[in-house]
């Protein structure tokens, strides 16, 4: 995992300088250069909020618009032109006028190449699905049809009576201790591809400190394994669980040691492959019906300051996880662990700041605000007051006082080309659009949409985003 981080940071900097070497390769997608409102995918009809673009043998597609319609996640990084998408354990990286890519850290070639008009970003729709692993077909005009390539695929090795024939040599399962807190959990059963029978998930032991997962089907003396990876962090949580309606997913997590606590690995099996539907860091793992739907959700805390944490709560949407943007049920549990802490057992201003974030996402938005006021006055440190004031803007937006806002969230992103913070640029934008600047609210709403889709809001943003471009249009 270690290594995988390098290798981000290096992609990170060779897109950069890519970007700075091959600005305006292609050309842009212009306004008047056709295209259209909708695309047919598969025989469904998606609108999209901004027009496609004819782009060559290609198709220019809103960012925004390709995650709805593939369910990727992404991310983008103001003033360098990175793009980076995900979709379970694939990564597309991008750079706005640049034909350069890569797709899982291996360089690829793009054309054509990712572009930027008034804060939106486009990307070619058959070259960005073909990295993310689908196989495209071209219709007529804006019709696709796309077939998913799974990350893993399954083949069924043979039939044995005994699970240790799976296991490298030397390998032992593992079973539960209470003086090994590596041992966390021996077995896993879930029908986690729906066709009436269990599979089986297992821990294993190797030598050298080396450790696995085994997944297999089948009873005593009859067993037959599907798929088994090696690692070599020790286990630190296994599970299965159904999520808004989903089939069982199975759930491991690798215990990477402080500061950066455990990784998180989300798989679904179906149709003879296996995927990666989630990948993230935590510390404390949690799974519960948070928000009283009836279905389950995933909170992760992942540590900060001393024993304060930033805290998400995720809901599978039948596409990806996204993070809730209020939860109120489950972050008043939050603000009771804060209230529990004694004295000094985390810096003073990063406690105020994680209980002012739990406010906000519980919809204590006047706590927020004087949380975020008790922060901002103590001795300067972590983190800054430009944070702090974010938080109180966003608080006093859902107060409806958007003029009190305006200035806090100004601050808060007046760096060029400000921090990469969707949550406050949506914010801002409701402050335009609330105190008569209409064109500078659709902007920092774009803005706001084209920065990420992984951040508490993005939902709301995106439909309201609709309702103004379609206002804006008529």
């Amino acid at each position: 995992m270690r290594a995988k981080i390098l290798l981000a940071i290096i992609s990170f900097s060779f897109l950069v300088l890519l970007s700075s070497a091959a600005a305006a390769a292609e050309k842009a997608p212009g306004v008047n250069t056709g295209g259209g409102r909708s695309i047919n995918v598969n025989g469904k009809s998606f609108t999209l909020l901004y027009p496609s673009r004819p782009a060559g043998a290609d198709l220019y597609v809103a960012l925004c618009d390709f995650s709805l319609i593939t369910g990727c996640t992404y991310r983008t990084y103001p003033g360098s032109g990175v793009i980076s998408i995900k979709s379970g354990a694939r990564c597309l990286d991008l750079v706005t006028g640049s034909p350069g890519a890569e797709i899982n850290g291996r360089r690829a070639a793009v054309s054509p190449a990712p572009a930027e008009v008034d804060g939106t970003v486009y990307i070619p729709f058959k070259f960005s699905a073909s990295g993310l692993g689908y196989s495209v077909t071209s219709g007529d005009g804006n019709s696709f049809i796309l077939d998913y390539n799974h990350y893993i695929k399954i083949t069924p090795g043979p039939i044995s009576d005994n699970l240790n024939d799976f296991l490298p040599r030397g390998a032992d399962l593992l079973t539960p201790s209470a003086n090994d807190p590596s041992d966390t959990a021996d077995l896993v059963s879930a029908d986690l591809d729906g066709d009436g029978r269990a599979e089986y998930a297992s821990l294993y032991r190797g030598i050298g400190s080396k450790y696995g997962l085994l997944l297999y089907t089948g009873q005593k003396d009859q067993y037959q394994r599907l798929w088994q990876k090696n690692e070599f962090f020790a286990p630190d949580f296994l599970g299965a669980d159904s999520f808004g309606g989903s089939l069982p997913f199975l759930l491991t997590g690798w215990n990477m040691g402080d500061p950066l606590g455990s990784y998180l690995e989300i798989y679904s099996l179906e149709d003879g492959g296996l995927d990666v539907l989630y990948t993230g860091l935590y510390h404390k793992i949690k799974i519960g019906d948070f928000d009283s739907d009836g279905s389950n959700e995933l909170a992760l805390w992942q540590k900060d300051q001393g024993d304060t944490y930033s805290i998400t709560v995720l809901k599978w949407n039948g596409s990806r996880f996204a993070p809730l943007e209020f939860c109120p049920g489950y972050y008043e549990k939050v603000l009771e662990y804060y209230g529990s802490l004694p004295a000094g057992a985390a810096q003073a201003r990063a406690l105020y700041y994680r209980k002012a974030e739990a406010d906000l996402k519980a919809k204590r938005f006047d706590q927020a605000i004087k949380n975020s006021i008790d922060g901002m006055y103590l001795p300067p440190g972590y983190p800054s007051n430009e944070t702090f004031q974010g938080l109180r803007g966003m608080a006093l937006v859902e107060l409806n006082r958007c003029a009190d806002a305006l200035p806090l969230l100004q601050s808060a992103l007046g760096s060029f080309p400000g921090p990469v913070w969707p949550e406050v640029r949506f914010a801002l934008a409701r402050c335009y659009f609330d105190t008569g600047s209409p064109d500078r609210g659709l902007l920092e709403l774009s803005r706001a949409v084209s920065e990420g889709n992984d951040w508490p809001g993005f939902d709301r943003a995106y439909q309201m985003l609709g309702a103004q471009l379609e206002q804006y249009n008529r």
